[in-house]
């Protein structure tokens, strides 16, 4: 499957911002960085795509 990541187009600048304001109304983060000039911010104006896992850090915490 191929789907478009939409959004509002931001400053990497407004981020922390955003995400501090979503936080404390109770919304999740969904922001995907292009490149150092711009972030697709999908929270509010985004589509399906925002809920796929696209963290380019893997965070795996194997106790095994």
């Amino acid at each position: 499957m191929i789907i478009e990541y939409t959004g509002e187009v931001v400053r990497p600048c407004l981020t922390d911002k955003r995400e501090r304001e979503n936080e404390g109304k109770g919304f999740g983060c969904y922001m995907f960085t292009v490149d150092s000039m711009n972030v697709i911010d999908a929270t509010h104006r985004g589509n399906k795509a925002r809920f796929i896992n696209h963290n380019c850090q893997v965070k795996y915490t194997n106790k095994y």
